[in-house]
């Protein structure tokens, strides 16, 4: 099957193709898509044929209603169905998800707010807090095994100390 033909199959005009195969000196099928999207207003202005009706939305009055259209659909973020938090992409979503094991997700067009500099220091503070406080849960940690260790030694030098002497 030629390029043309396989051109047609997915829904391009002829005029489209021929001036793609022609100008764009496209070699294969993803060249002549690329050509064909890149000139697509180039294409509709200069070579529309009288049988065929090509819609060229950047001369239109209705640009404005499309743009507003799309912008409004357009996905700003990700929201857990579960908790209702705002996710700002879906590598956030998925930490989100392993941390709280919640697994539903949904597309939300909210923009998240960036963070104002006090809302950033009292999170800054907040993050310094939680270290002091896990860093003192883990130095008690470490002392009580500390301990445990020292007791299973002297009863294990205990235990060899009997056995040594019978």
């Amino acid at each position: 099957m030629s390029l043309a033909e396989q051109l047609v199959e997915m829904g391009f005009h002829q005029n489209q193709i021929d001036s793609a195969i022609k100008t764009g000196k496209s070699a294969n099928l993803e060249q002549a898509i690329d050509w064909i999207t890149t000139h697509e207003n180039e294409i509709a202005a200069g070579t529309a044929s009288g049988s065929e009706p090509v819609l060229n939305l950047s001369s239109s009055g209705n640009t404005t209603t499309a743009t507003t259209t799309e912008a409004q659909s357009e996905v700003n973020s990700l929201k857990c169905d579960e908790c209702g938090k705002l996710l700002k992409d879906a590598d956030t979503a998925t930490a989100h998800a392993l941390r709280t094991n919640h697994s539903s997700f949904s597309e939300c067009t909210e923009a998240i707010k960036p963070l104002t500099a006090e809302e950033k220091e009292e999170m800054k503070k907040k993050l310094q807090e939680r270290i002091v406080a896990r860093r003192k849960e883990q130095q008690i940690a470490d002392e009580k095994n500390a301990i445990e260790m020292e007791k299973k030694r002297i009863s294990d030098a205990k235990s060899l100390l009997e056995i040594k002497q019978k």
